[in-house]
C-alpha cells in the first residue's frame, strides 16, 4: 500500500490560470522537494517477521515514514491494525504482534492516509521426531577410479530400533578423490587417495574410510570414464622411426590434475552461488541468449532479496566432458527461498561449467543454468 498517492488540492488553493509576468532578475523558485519536505508521503514497515510464528509467540514490527524527498519524518505517528485478530492480533500503538491460532492475516501500518502491509503467519507446532541414537555406514571399503558405489545408512533410536524415514546428510573430506551425493549416498572415484565419507542424521554421525585405487590399466589405460586422451602420439620426425608415446603412469598423473583443475573451477562457481555473491555469480554466468539473461535475473533476485532468506543447499556433482581443448562440468542443489506469506519454495537448478584449455590447464569460462528451471 505504500508509495505515491493523487493528491486532491482544495479550490481554494489552486492556482489561477491568469498568465503573470516573469521578472528575469527574480530569485528562482523554491525547489518543490523543499517545500514538501516533513510531509508524510510514504509509510514502510522495515521490520517484518521471517519465518512463521507458533500460537503463543510474539514479535515486533517497526515502521517508519518518508517524506517526498525521501527523508524519515520521526514526528509522524503510525497506527496498527490486524485484519484478522483471532489469527494475529496486534497492539495498535507499539506493533507488537501477537500469534493466537494457525492462520494467516495481515497486519496494517497506518500514518494519516499512508498504508503499508505485512503478511503474518501463524502454523501450529510440529512433534519433533524420535532423536536418532546411533548411525552406521555400510558397505566400506575400496574402488577404483571411475568406478561408483551406493552406500546406505542405518539410522538407530535409544533401543536398536531403526528409524524409518530418518534424514541423512552425506559428504567427504575430500570431493576431489572420491564425491558423494550427499542425498542419495553415491560415491564417484576420482583420483587415487583415501576420504572420508561421513553420515549424518540429527546430533549423531558416523564417518567410514574410502579408498580409491589407481585405474585398472589392463583393459584400457586411454578410456577411462570416457575422455579422450590428452597426449596424442607426436608426429614422427625424420630421424625417428616411432612416435613418442607418454608412459600410461604419467598419462594417468596428468588426468587427475587436470581433474583437480576443473573440481577447483566447479567449486568457484559454487561458492559464488552460496554466499550470494550477485557480482560474481553474474561475471561467471556470461549469457549467451535472451533466456540466459532472463534466468540470470530471476536467480540475482532470489538470491539478493534478504527477506526470502535464500538458501543453497549442497553441490551435487553431475556430468564430466574433457576434451582436448575444451571441458565442462555439471552440478545441481536445491534452492529454498520464501514466498509472500512465508511458505517455502525449492527448485533444483542444473549448472555446467564451462573451461577452457589454458597452457598446462583449465580456466573456467562461464558457468551458467541449464534446462528451465521453475524460479
Amino acid at each position: 500500500y505504500a508509495g505515491l498517492r493523487d493528491v486532491v488540492v482544495p479550490t481554494r488553493f489552486r492556482l489561477s490560470p491568469t498568465v503573470h509576468p516573469v521578472d528575469v532578475g527574480a530569485a528562482p523558485a523554491e525547489p518543490v522537494a523543499a517545500i514538501l519536505r516533513g510531509a508524510p508521503a510514504s509509510v514502510n514497515i522495515r521490520r517484518r517477521p521471517l519465518r512463521p510464528m507458533r500460537p503463543g509467540a510474539s514479535t515486533r514490527l517497526l515502521a517508519e515514514v518518508r517524506d517526498l524527498a525521501g527523508r524519515a519524518v520521526p514526528s509522524s505517528s503510525v497506527s496498527w491494525a490486524s485484519t484478522d485478530s483471532g489469527v494475529a492480533r496486534v497492539d495498535s500503538a507499539s506493533g507488537w504482534v501477537y500469534a493466537v491460532r494457525p492462520g494467516r492475516a495481515l497486519v496494517v501500518a497506518a500514518s494519516g492516509e499512508w498504508r503499508d502491509s505485512t503478511p503474518i503467519v501463524v502454523r501450529r507446532p510440529t512433534v519433533d521426531p524420535p532423536a536418532p541414537a546411533s548411525v552406521s555406514i555400510s558397505p566400506s571399503g575400496s574402488l577404483r577410479v571411475g568406478d561408483t558405489i551406493t552406500l546406505t545408512a542405518a539410522v538407530l533410536d535409544g533401543s536398536g530400533t531403526p528409524l524409518a524415514g530418518a534424514e541423512v546428510a552425506w559428504s567427504s573430506s575430500e570431493p576431489e578423490l572420491a564425491a558423494i551425493d550427499p542425498l542419495n549416498g553415491r560415491v564417484r572415484a576420482y583420483a587415487p587417495g583415501t576420504a572420508t565419507i561421513i553420515a549424518t542424521s540429527g546430533s549423531k554421525a558416523a564417518r567410514s574410510q574410502v579408498t580409491v585405487l589407481p585405474p585398472d590399466l589392463a583393459a584400457d589405460t586411454i578410456a577411462i570414464q570416457g575422455y579422450e586422451s590428452e597426449h596424442p602420439p607426436e608426429e614422427p620426425k625424420e630421424t625417428v622411426a616411432k612416435p613418442a608415446v607418454t608412459p600410461p603412469e604419467n598419462r594417468d598423473a596428468e588426468r587427475q590434475r587436470l581433474d583437480a583443475g576443473i573440481l577447483t573451477g566447479v567449486q568457484q562457481c559454487y561458492d559464488a552461488l552460496r554466499s550470494k555473491n550477485v557480482a560474481r555469480v553474474a561475471e561467471l554466468y556470461q549469457p549467451t541468449k535472451k533466456s540466459d539473461v532472463h534466468q540470470l535475473n530471476k536467480l540475482t533476485r532470489i538470491l539478493r532479496t534478504e527477506e526470502w532468506g535464500a538458501v543453497v543447499g549442497k553441490r551435487v556433482d553431475g556430468t564430466r566432458q574433457l576434451g582436448t581443448t575444451a571441458a565442462a562440468m555439471e552440478f545441481s542443489f536445491q534452492l529454498e527461498w520464501k514466498d509472500a506469506f512465508g511458505g517455502r519454495l525449492t527448485s533444483r537448478p542444473v549448472f555446467r561449467a564451462e573451461f577452457a584449455r589454458n597452457g598446462n590447464g583449465w580456466e573456467i569460462s562461464s558457468c551458467r543454468m541449464v534446462g528451465s528451471p521453475k524460479l
